[in-house]
Order: structure tokens, then C-alpha cells, then sequence
């Protein structure tokens, strides 16, 4: 079972009437395993790190991965029925994010979801993979001016950088415990107020 207001719930319900969904940025197809309801679905990937390819190929959840750079990328219109971008529009610069967005939306027939963090989030590059840097950041605002709906997951007083659980509270178990349930417990407040979440799930339709 999957809790309400999580990260993955809020891709797995906007997928849910989908049958052909593209999975921008895949990675090592962790997170689409968290996402896939196990109904017969139609998933493609694309990546550009072959050693996160090679691992996504291994989940047996997609039919074909595209090695592309998102950002010189093109498919035919309305090419799926949803698109899905968790954590990768932070990777590039606001001019290159706002270009592969257009894109996306050109490239779905219905729904594109895109998760970033709320805000920025220092990260340097890991795992060998210069992509992994961070570059910019994102606010609510930024996408409600682009006909996205937005919701918040995570209450950022907690989970976001330089937060609760970053502190020397979150150094101890019992109360690293108290600050998850405490987080859940309060969870609506990120979804219904996006400025309070950790994350930003952006959520456009076709009308």
C-alpha cells in the first residue's frame, strides 16, 4: 500500500488513466518501480548515462530506452499519453529547463508530470555522472504561470535542506522517527500549500 501525499502516490494517481507513458530522465529506473501500479502499461525511457541505462533495461519495466540528451531531443507530437520528469529539471539551466518543457508538453497527448525540489537544493556531481549536478531551481510560481496545477510533498521544515532532520535532532533515531510521523501527519499542508513542501510535483493537462 501506498500513503496518500507520498512523492510516488502523487505520480502514480495523475498515471493512472495513462496507457503509453514516457519516463524523461529514468536513471536507474528506482523510481518507476515505486510508481508502476503493475497494470499493463506501455513505458519508455530516456537517459543519457549508459550505466544507469544498462540498470533501467535490468527493472524489465520498459519497452525501449532512448540514450538522448533531453535537451536536443524531439518526438512526434502527442507521441504518449503522459510524460513523466522526476528530479532532472534542476540538472539544466532556467533557459534549458523552460525549452524541454515546451517540448513535453508538444510530446504528450494529455498529462506531462514534473517533480523538482521546492527551491534550491545544492548537489554536485555522483555516481561518475556530471549530469548530476544541480544548476537551478524552481518555485511554485514558476510553473502556476505555466498553466501547471502545483502540489508540495514533504514538509520542507523537515525534509529540506538545512532542516529538522539535518540538524543534530535528526542525528537520533528515536527522534528521526517522531520527525517522519510528524511530517506525514502534517502532509496535506505541503499538498494543499506547495511553498511548505520539500518537493514540487507539476502537474499539466491537455485541454
Amino acid at each position: 500500500m501506498m500513503l496518500p501525499y507520498s512523492y510516488p502516490w502523487l505520480f502514480r494517481r495523475e498515471l493512472s488513466r495513462s496507457s503509453t507513458v514516457l519516463d524523461v530522465g529514468c536513471g536507474k529506473g528506482r523510481f518507476l518501480k515505486e510508481v508502476d501500479d503493475g497494470k499493463k502499461r506501455i513505458y519508455d525511457g530516456v537517459e543519457l548515462f549508459d550505466p544507469y541505462i544498462r540498470k533501467a533495461r535490468k527493472t524489465g519495466l520498459y519497452r525501449r530506452i532512448f540514450r538522448r540528451d533531453i535537451r536536443k531531443a524531439s518526438f512526434p507530437m502527442k507521441s504518449y499519453d503522459a510524460i513523466m520528469c522526476s528530479q532532472v529539471m534542476e540538472h539544466f539551466s532556467k533557459e534549458e529547463a523552460k525549452k524541454i518543457l515546451r517540448n513535453l508538453k508538444t510530446w504528450t497527448k494529455d498529462t506531462l508530470i514534473i517533480g523538482v525540489p521546492n527551491g534550491h537544493f545544492h548537489q554536485e556531481e555522483y555516481d561518475g555522472n556530471k549530469l548530476q549536478k544541480h544548476h537551478t531551481s524552481f518555485t511554485p510560481e514558476d510553473f502556476g504561470k505555466i498553466g501547471f496545477r502545483v502540489y508540495g510533498q514533504g514538509f520542507k521544515l523537515i525534509y529540506g535542506q538545512g532542516g529538522l532532520l539535518d540538524t543534530r535532532l535528526g542525528r537520533f533515531w528515536i527522534c528521526r522517527v517522531l520527525l517522519y510521523i510528524l511530517s506525514y501527519s502534517v502532509s496535506p499542508l505541503p499538498y494543499f500549500i506547495p511553498s511548505f513542501g520539500t518537493y514540487l510535483v507539476a502537474v499539466w493537462k491537455r485541454e
